[in-house]
């Protein structure tokens, strides 16, 4: 059975602390100080550089403390959605500002790399080290479409299961099959929906994370970050659907 008890706080490690709050931020003052110099000294490409820099350490030092915190629960009720055959169910979505954060991890190293490969260009540096540049932007781009194409995730709970979809995984359980929900603090909170595999879960990985069989999975995993404040109504959610049988035929009405 389920326990729907209060998330299980847990220290945040001092090194993870310490890359967080000072590290980054040392970095990003750094960079942003000689994007500075080289735009008074007229080196516009230079300080473009720099200046990227600086903005993607403020991005990493941001995401470092945001990453292990819980957001507060939030007030509002959740909607409805949809799993990946069309059975309505009980939606929480994944949080917006999350989605777009995934998003500038991957779309700064692109820019970063695209820039470089017009500067190489521009230099007449060896053609090899700029067509590496562009192929690699390329390929960040590609990839950032591909993650931006499946949209915001959601977690959905159907009279039948309970269905999850995110940028790395498609993920529907039968409530037969679920054995457990286990919240978990640290460095990373989340919660695992633990089950055992039966011929009726469904697992699916997106094409651009290039592996082919699926592999086993025995659980689901959201993260408080992934969730924003969803996070602990979701879990709460999960907790009281799977204790209760008889209540999983209102999942999915207005």
């Amino acid at each position: 059975m389920a326990e729907a008890d209060a998330w299980p706080p847990a220290p945040t490690p001092v090194k993870a602390k310490v890359i967080a709050v000072i590290g980054f931020p040392f970095l990003a003052l750094g960079s942003g100080n000689w994007a500075v110099d080289a735009a008074r000294e007229g080196a516009s490409w230079e300080a473009f550089f720099w200046g990227l820099a600086a903005f993607m350490f403020v991005v990493f030092a941001a995401t470092g403390l945001t990453g292990w915190q819980r957001p507060r629960p939030s007030r509002k009720p959740p909607g409805t959605g949809v799993d990946d055959l069309g059975n309505p169910g009980l939606r929480f979505r994944h949080s917006l500002i999350a989605t777009c954060w995934f998003y500038v991890l991957f779309g700064i190293p692109g820019v970063f790399a695209l820039a470089l490969a017009v500067d190489l260009f521009r230099r007449d540096r060896p053609i090899v080290q700029a067509v590496i540049a562009a192929a690699a932007a390329a390929f960040l781009g590609w990839f950032c479409i591909a993650m931006a194409r499946r949209g915001r995730g959601r977690l959905v709970l159907t009279a039948d299961g309970v269905y999850h979809h995110s940028a790395l995984a498609d993920q529907f359980v039968p409530w037969r099959s679920v054995t457990g929900v286990r919240a978990m603090g640290g460095t990373t909170p989340l919660f695992l929906v633990d089950y055992v595999p039966s011929s009726q879960t469904r697992v699916s990985r997106p094409s651009y994370l290039f592996i082919g069989e699926p592999p086993t999975l025995t659980s689901i995993t959201v993260t408080a970050a992934q969730m924003g404040r969803f996070a602990e109504p979701a879990y709460k959610a999960v907790c009281e659907y799977l204790d209760n049988p008889n209540r999983r035929g209102n999942l999915g009405i207005s």
